[in-house]
Protein backbone atom coordinates (compact mmCIF):
# COMPACT_ATOMS: atom_id res chain seq x y z
CA UNK A 1 0.00 0.00 0.00
CA UNK A 2 1.43 3.30 -1.00
CA UNK A 3 1.42 6.34 1.14
CA UNK A 4 -1.56 8.06 -0.62
CA UNK A 5 -3.89 5.04 -0.20
CA UNK A 6 -2.95 4.84 3.48
CA UNK A 7 -3.94 8.48 3.93
CA UNK A 8 -7.38 7.85 2.36
CA UNK A 9 -8.06 4.95 4.75
CA UNK A 10 -7.14 7.04 7.77
CA UNK A 11 -9.45 9.81 6.59
CA UNK A 12 -12.37 7.34 6.23
CA UNK A 13 -11.88 5.95 9.75
CA UNK A 14 -11.91 9.43 11.21
CA UNK A 15 -15.19 10.31 9.46
CA UNK A 16 -16.89 7.19 10.80
CA UNK A 17 -15.68 7.81 14.31
CA UNK A 18 -17.06 11.32 14.30
CA UNK A 19 -20.45 10.20 13.05
CA UNK A 20 -20.68 7.63 15.84
CA UNK A 21 -19.78 10.18 18.47
CA UNK A 22 -22.76 12.28 17.53
CA UNK A 23 -25.08 9.79 19.23
CA UNK A 24 -23.45 10.14 22.70
CA UNK A 25 -24.07 13.53 24.28
CA UNK A 26 -21.38 14.98 26.47
CA UNK A 27 -21.84 14.84 30.22
CA UNK A 28 -22.76 18.08 31.71
CA UNK A 29 -21.72 19.45 35.00
CA UNK A 30 -24.17 20.21 37.71
CA UNK A 31 -25.85 23.55 37.28
CA UNK A 32 -24.80 23.89 33.65
CA UNK A 33 -27.29 24.06 30.86
CA UNK A 34 -27.33 21.20 28.50
CA UNK A 35 -25.53 22.04 25.23
CA UNK A 36 -27.49 22.33 22.14
CA UNK A 37 -26.97 19.21 20.14
CA UNK A 38 -25.45 19.70 16.68
CA UNK A 39 -27.24 18.56 13.64
CA UNK A 40 -25.86 15.69 11.65
CA UNK A 41 -25.00 17.95 8.76
CA UNK A 42 -22.99 20.34 10.97
CA UNK A 43 -21.16 17.49 12.63
CA UNK A 44 -20.35 15.96 9.23
CA UNK A 45 -19.15 19.33 7.80
CA UNK A 46 -16.88 19.94 10.70
CA UNK A 47 -15.39 16.49 10.51
CA UNK A 48 -14.88 16.72 6.80
CA UNK A 49 -13.22 20.11 7.14
CA UNK A 50 -10.83 18.85 9.81
CA UNK A 51 -10.09 15.76 7.84
CA UNK A 52 -9.37 17.75 4.69
CA UNK A 53 -7.14 20.12 6.62
CA UNK A 54 -5.16 17.25 8.07
CA UNK A 55 -4.95 15.57 4.68
CA UNK A 56 -3.72 18.75 3.00
CA UNK A 57 -1.06 19.16 5.64
CA UNK A 58 -0.03 15.55 5.21
CA UNK A 59 -0.06 15.90 1.44
CA UNK A 60 2.10 19.02 1.62
CA UNK A 61 4.63 17.18 3.74
CA UNK A 62 4.55 14.24 1.36
CA UNK A 63 5.18 16.45 -1.69
CA UNK A 64 8.01 18.16 0.09
CA UNK A 65 9.60 14.84 0.93
CA UNK A 66 9.02 13.53 -2.59
CA UNK A 67 10.56 16.49 -4.31
CA UNK A 68 13.42 15.15 -6.33
CA UNK A 69 16.89 16.50 -5.76
CA UNK A 70 17.51 18.90 -8.64
CA UNK A 71 20.05 17.70 -11.13
CA UNK A 72 23.16 19.84 -11.50
CA UNK A 73 22.85 22.33 -14.31
CA UNK A 74 25.14 21.81 -17.25
CA UNK A 75 27.14 24.88 -17.98
CA UNK A 76 26.82 25.59 -21.70
CA UNK A 77 30.06 25.30 -23.67
CA UNK A 78 31.48 28.60 -24.77
CA UNK A 79 33.43 28.48 -28.00
CA UNK A 80 36.89 30.04 -27.83
CA UNK A 81 37.28 33.28 -29.69
CA UNK A 82 40.16 33.45 -32.14
CA UNK A 83 42.33 36.14 -30.61
CA UNK A 84 44.34 36.40 -33.80
CA UNK A 85 41.39 38.06 -35.42
CA UNK A 86 41.58 40.90 -32.94
CA UNK A 87 44.03 43.42 -34.34
CA UNK A 88 45.34 46.14 -32.06
CA UNK A 89 44.78 49.68 -33.08
CA UNK A 90 48.07 51.11 -34.33
CA UNK A 91 48.59 54.81 -34.31
CA UNK A 92 50.03 55.86 -37.63
CA UNK A 93 52.70 58.54 -37.70
CA UNK A 94 55.47 59.80 -39.98
CA UNK A 95 58.85 59.05 -38.44
CA UNK A 96 60.85 60.78 -41.20
CA UNK A 97 62.52 63.93 -40.00
CA UNK A 98 61.99 67.29 -41.61
CA UNK A 99 65.75 67.83 -41.93
CA UNK A 100 67.75 64.72 -42.80
CA UNK A 101 70.66 64.04 -45.17
CA UNK A 102 73.04 61.37 -46.44
CA UNK A 103 76.53 61.80 -47.89
CA UNK A 104 76.59 59.89 -51.19
CA UNK A 105 80.15 60.78 -52.26
CA UNK A 106 83.19 62.76 -51.16
CA UNK A 107 86.72 63.61 -52.25
CA UNK A 108 89.86 63.47 -50.10
CA UNK A 109 88.89 60.51 -47.92
CA UNK A 110 89.68 60.74 -44.21
CA UNK A 111 93.32 60.15 -43.20
CA UNK A 112 94.66 61.05 -46.61
CA UNK A 113 98.39 61.83 -46.45
CA UNK A 114 99.31 65.40 -47.34
CA UNK A 115 102.53 67.33 -47.78
CA UNK A 116 103.19 70.38 -45.64
CA UNK A 117 101.32 73.51 -46.79
CA UNK A 118 99.51 71.57 -49.54
CA UNK A 119 96.37 73.17 -50.99
CA UNK A 120 93.38 70.90 -51.54
CA UNK A 121 89.60 71.04 -51.92
CA UNK A 122 87.27 68.84 -49.91
CA UNK A 123 83.94 68.16 -51.66
CA UNK A 124 80.80 66.35 -50.46
CA UNK A 125 77.73 65.27 -52.45
CA UNK A 126 74.80 65.53 -50.02
CA UNK A 127 71.31 64.07 -50.61
CA UNK A 128 68.20 65.61 -48.97
CA UNK A 129 66.51 62.58 -47.35
CA UNK A 130 64.13 64.66 -45.20
CA UNK A 131 60.65 66.03 -45.83
CA UNK A 132 61.59 69.71 -45.93
CA UNK A 133 63.36 71.66 -48.67
CA UNK A 134 66.66 73.42 -48.05
CA UNK A 135 66.40 77.03 -49.10
CA UNK A 136 69.09 79.21 -50.62
CA UNK A 137 70.05 80.53 -47.21
CA UNK A 138 71.35 77.12 -46.08
CA UNK A 139 75.03 77.41 -45.15
CA UNK A 140 78.12 75.22 -45.09
CA UNK A 141 79.65 76.31 -41.75
CA UNK A 142 82.78 75.45 -39.76
CA UNK A 143 81.83 73.89 -36.42
CA UNK A 144 85.03 72.94 -34.57
CA UNK A 145 88.46 71.29 -34.82
CA UNK A 146 91.19 72.32 -37.27
CA UNK A 147 89.93 74.90 -39.71
CA UNK A 148 92.95 74.56 -42.06
CA UNK A 149 92.34 77.93 -43.70
CA UNK A 150 88.75 77.20 -44.72
CA UNK A 151 85.98 79.83 -44.71
CA UNK A 152 83.84 80.07 -41.58
CA UNK A 153 80.65 79.83 -43.63
CA UNK A 154 79.43 79.77 -47.22
CA UNK A 155 75.88 79.75 -48.63
CA UNK A 156 74.90 76.83 -50.84
CA UNK A 157 73.08 79.33 -53.08
CA UNK A 158 70.32 77.02 -54.31
CA UNK A 159 67.16 75.32 -53.10
CA UNK A 160 67.27 71.56 -52.59
CA UNK A 161 63.93 69.76 -52.52
CA UNK A 162 63.42 66.38 -50.77
CA UNK A 163 65.19 63.71 -52.78
CA UNK A 164 67.47 66.25 -54.46
CA UNK A 165 71.20 66.66 -53.87
CA UNK A 166 73.86 69.35 -53.71
CA UNK A 167 77.65 69.45 -54.03
CA UNK A 168 79.35 71.45 -51.28
CA UNK A 169 83.09 72.24 -51.22
CA UNK A 170 85.58 73.94 -48.96
CA UNK A 171 89.10 75.07 -49.96
CA UNK A 172 91.75 74.11 -47.40
CA UNK A 173 95.51 74.10 -46.85
CA UNK A 174 97.36 71.46 -44.86
CA UNK A 175 99.31 72.71 -41.80
CA UNK A 176 103.09 73.14 -41.94
CA UNK A 177 103.78 70.73 -39.07
CA UNK A 178 103.66 66.96 -38.92
CA UNK A 179 100.52 65.46 -37.39
CA UNK A 180 96.92 64.36 -37.86
CA UNK A 181 94.41 67.18 -38.31
CA UNK A 182 90.64 66.99 -38.12
CA UNK A 183 87.97 69.61 -38.81
CA UNK A 184 84.18 69.46 -38.62
CA UNK A 185 81.79 71.34 -40.87
CA UNK A 186 77.99 71.23 -41.02
CA UNK A 187 75.13 72.00 -43.36
CA UNK A 188 73.10 74.56 -41.40
CA UNK A 189 69.63 76.03 -41.98
CA UNK A 190 68.83 79.75 -41.60
CA UNK A 191 67.50 79.15 -38.07
CA UNK A 192 70.75 77.42 -36.99
CA UNK A 193 69.65 73.79 -37.30
CA UNK A 194 72.49 71.46 -38.29
CA UNK A 195 71.24 69.08 -40.97
CA UNK A 196 74.35 66.91 -41.30
CA UNK A 197 77.95 66.98 -40.04
CA UNK A 198 80.92 66.76 -42.43
CA UNK A 199 84.50 65.88 -41.50
CA UNK A 200 87.97 66.46 -42.91
CA UNK A 201 90.86 64.35 -41.55
CA UNK A 202 94.35 64.51 -43.04
CA UNK A 203 97.82 63.33 -42.04
CA UNK A 204 100.85 65.58 -42.63
CA UNK A 205 104.15 63.66 -42.86
CA UNK A 206 107.68 64.60 -41.94
CA UNK A 207 109.96 65.61 -44.81
CA UNK A 208 111.91 62.33 -44.57
CA UNK A 209 108.71 60.36 -44.92
CA UNK A 210 107.83 62.20 -48.09
CA UNK A 211 110.59 60.67 -50.21
CA UNK A 212 110.01 57.21 -51.68
CA UNK A 213 109.79 55.39 -55.01
CA UNK A 214 106.12 55.59 -55.94
CA UNK A 215 106.11 53.44 -59.10
CA UNK A 216 108.35 51.23 -61.23
CA UNK A 217 107.05 50.26 -64.68
CA UNK A 218 108.64 47.97 -67.23
CA UNK A 219 108.81 47.50 -70.96
CA UNK A 220 106.11 45.22 -72.30
CA UNK A 221 106.53 41.46 -72.26
CA UNK A 222 108.54 40.12 -75.16
CA UNK A 223 108.38 36.87 -77.12
CA UNK A 224 111.26 35.62 -79.32
CA UNK A 225 111.54 32.56 -81.51
CA UNK A 226 114.65 32.07 -83.59
CA UNK A 227 118.32 31.39 -83.58
CA UNK A 228 120.05 31.49 -80.21
CA UNK A 229 121.92 32.86 -78.36
CA UNK A 230 119.56 35.81 -78.03
CA UNK A 231 120.32 39.10 -76.28
CA UNK A 232 117.31 40.32 -74.29
CA UNK A 233 117.20 44.08 -73.63
CA UNK A 234 114.95 45.25 -70.77
CA UNK A 235 113.96 48.65 -69.36
CA UNK A 236 112.49 49.90 -66.10
CA UNK A 237 111.05 53.37 -65.40
CA UNK A 238 111.46 54.59 -61.80
CA UNK A 239 109.35 57.47 -60.41
CA UNK A 240 109.75 59.03 -56.98
CA UNK A 241 107.79 61.27 -54.62
CA UNK A 242 110.02 63.88 -53.06
CA UNK A 243 113.71 64.63 -53.55
CA UNK A 244 116.46 62.16 -52.72
CA UNK A 245 118.76 59.33 -53.80
CA UNK A 246 117.49 55.92 -54.92
CA UNK A 247 119.61 52.80 -54.52
CA UNK A 248 118.49 49.84 -56.64
CA UNK A 249 119.59 46.60 -58.30
CA UNK A 250 118.16 44.04 -60.76
CA UNK A 251 117.04 40.51 -59.85
CA UNK A 252 116.89 37.72 -62.47
CA UNK A 253 114.82 34.58 -62.79
CA UNK A 254 117.94 32.36 -62.72
CA UNK A 255 118.66 33.61 -59.18
CA UNK A 256 121.45 36.03 -60.04
CA UNK A 257 121.48 39.76 -59.24
CA UNK A 258 123.25 42.84 -60.52
CA UNK A 259 125.32 45.18 -58.43
CA UNK A 260 123.56 48.10 -56.71
CA UNK A 261 123.46 51.53 -58.35
CA UNK A 262 122.50 54.98 -57.06
CA UNK A 263 120.43 57.63 -58.86
CA UNK A 264 119.53 61.14 -57.70
CA UNK A 265 115.88 62.18 -58.14
CA UNK A 266 113.88 65.35 -57.83
CA UNK A 267 110.25 65.32 -56.67
CA UNK A 268 108.04 63.54 -59.20
CA UNK A 269 110.90 62.76 -61.57
CA UNK A 270 110.99 59.57 -63.68
CA UNK A 271 114.27 57.97 -64.79
CA UNK A 272 114.74 54.96 -67.06
CA UNK A 273 117.29 52.24 -66.40
CA UNK A 274 118.01 49.34 -68.76
CA UNK A 275 120.20 46.33 -69.24
CA UNK A 276 120.80 43.28 -71.45
CA UNK A 277 120.89 39.53 -70.86
CA UNK A 278 122.27 37.00 -73.37
CA UNK A 279 120.32 33.72 -73.36
CA UNK A 280 120.93 30.46 -75.23
CA UNK A 281 118.15 28.14 -74.00
CA UNK A 282 114.43 28.18 -74.57
CA UNK A 283 112.33 29.16 -71.59
CA UNK A 284 110.47 31.92 -69.73
CA UNK A 285 112.58 34.60 -68.10
CA UNK A 286 111.92 37.69 -65.97
CA UNK A 287 113.79 40.67 -64.59
CA UNK A 288 112.72 42.64 -61.50
CA UNK A 289 113.95 45.79 -59.78
CA UNK A 290 114.68 45.88 -56.07
CA UNK A 291 114.74 49.33 -54.43
CA UNK A 292 117.29 49.07 -51.61
CA UNK A 293 116.70 52.63 -50.42
CA UNK A 294 114.34 54.21 -49.49
CA UNK A 295 111.68 51.48 -49.98
CA UNK A 296 113.35 48.11 -49.37
CA UNK A 297 110.84 46.75 -51.87
CA UNK A 298 110.74 44.59 -55.04
CA UNK A 299 108.99 45.92 -58.15
CA UNK A 300 108.50 44.11 -61.42
CA UNK A 301 108.80 42.54 -63.73
CA UNK A 302 109.97 42.56 -67.37
CA UNK A 303 109.22 39.21 -69.04
CA UNK A 304 110.64 37.22 -71.97
CA UNK A 305 109.41 34.02 -73.58
CA UNK A 306 112.26 32.52 -75.59
CA UNK A 307 112.07 29.68 -78.12
CA UNK A 308 115.40 28.75 -79.65
CA UNK A 309 115.02 27.28 -83.17
CA UNK A 310 118.52 25.81 -83.15
CA UNK A 311 119.53 25.33 -79.53
CA UNK A 312 123.21 25.24 -78.87
CA UNK A 313 125.04 23.67 -75.99
CA UNK A 314 126.76 26.94 -75.26
CA UNK A 315 126.20 27.82 -71.61
CA UNK A 316 123.90 30.72 -70.93
CA UNK A 317 125.99 33.73 -70.04
CA UNK A 318 125.20 35.67 -66.92
CA UNK A 319 123.44 39.00 -67.44
CA UNK A 320 125.76 41.92 -68.01
CA UNK A 321 125.26 45.51 -67.00
CA UNK A 322 126.82 48.77 -68.15
CA UNK A 323 126.75 52.24 -66.68
CA UNK A 324 127.79 55.50 -68.21
CA UNK A 325 130.54 55.00 -69.33
CA UNK A 326 130.12 51.26 -70.00
CA UNK A 327 132.41 49.21 -67.79
CA UNK A 328 132.55 45.53 -66.91
CA UNK A 329 133.26 44.81 -63.23
CA UNK A 330 136.50 42.85 -62.77
CA UNK A 331 135.60 41.56 -59.31
CA UNK A 332 132.99 39.16 -60.71
CA UNK A 333 133.86 36.08 -62.77
CA UNK A 334 130.95 36.59 -65.17
CA UNK A 335 129.75 39.63 -67.04
CA UNK A 336 126.76 41.47 -65.41
CA UNK A 337 123.85 43.01 -67.32
CA UNK A 338 124.44 46.18 -69.24
CA UNK A 339 122.48 48.97 -67.49
CA UNK A 340 121.66 52.26 -69.19
CA UNK A 341 120.51 55.07 -66.91
CA UNK A 342 118.45 57.78 -68.61
CA UNK A 343 116.03 60.52 -67.62
CA UNK A 344 112.46 60.75 -68.91
CA UNK A 345 112.30 62.32 -72.36
CA UNK A 346 115.24 60.51 -73.90
CA UNK A 347 117.79 57.78 -73.38
CA UNK A 348 121.52 57.99 -73.41
CA UNK A 349 123.74 54.95 -73.41
CA UNK A 350 127.35 54.55 -72.72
Amino acid sequence: MNKKTKNYVIMGILVCSLLSACNFPLAKKKGEAAPTPLSDSEILGTAVAQTLSAYQAELANTETEATATPLPMVTPMVEATDSTGLKPTVQSYNAQACYSANISAETISDYTKMDRDEDFTKTWTIVNTGTCAWDKGTLLVFVNGDRMGGDSSEAIGTQVTPGGHITASVDLTSPSSKGTYSGKWALQTADGTHIVYLTVVIVVNEDDDDFYVSTVSFSSAETYSGVCPYTYTYKAHITTKGDGDVVYHFKYSDGSTSSSKTLEFEDGETQTVSGSWTLSSSGSYWVKVYIDDPNNQTFGSAKLTLTCASPTKTATTAPTETTEPTTAPTAEPTTEPTIEETEEGGETSG
